[in-house]
């Protein structure tokens, strides 16, 4: 069976993880996001589609961390408990909430890079 990878995106000037998602091809993974953040104009993610273009034009990309390796039966269920895990944390991740959701870009976090105002 192909091995699926849960990875975070982690921005490279923050450290912060701001995207988790799945994938069987993760050294290509990346690059496909850049791309369509660049190309796609129908993409609703709009928070995820500034973070990517904001690190492009400084010349840089999302550094991939593998969480997990897992099978097909288990990659979503896997996505999930991450994301969730990573937001009790208290990161600001660019998922969407569901299929129709269309995430804004938070209030209190800059336009691309720098740290987030954690809540005291």
């Amino acid at each position: 069976y192909k091995v699926n990878f849960i990875y975070a995106l982690r921005d490279p000037l923050t450290q912060e993880i701001h995207y988790v998602g799945k994938t069987t091809m993760p050294r290509t993974r990346v690059m496909g996001h850049m791309s369509e953040c660049r190309t796609n104009n129908q993409m609703t993610n709009i928070a995820k589609k500034n973070w990517l273009n904001g690190l492009a034009s400084q010349g840089l990309m999302p550094e991939m961390i593998i969480l997990e390796e897992t099978d097909f039966y288990n990659a979503g269920k896997l996505e999930s408990f991450w994301v969730k895990n990573l937001r009790e944390q208290g990161y600001v991740l660019f998922n969407h909430a569901g299929k129709k959701s269309k995430i804004k870009w938070p209030a209190d976090y800059p336009k691309w890079g720098g740290k987030r105002k954690r809540k005291e």
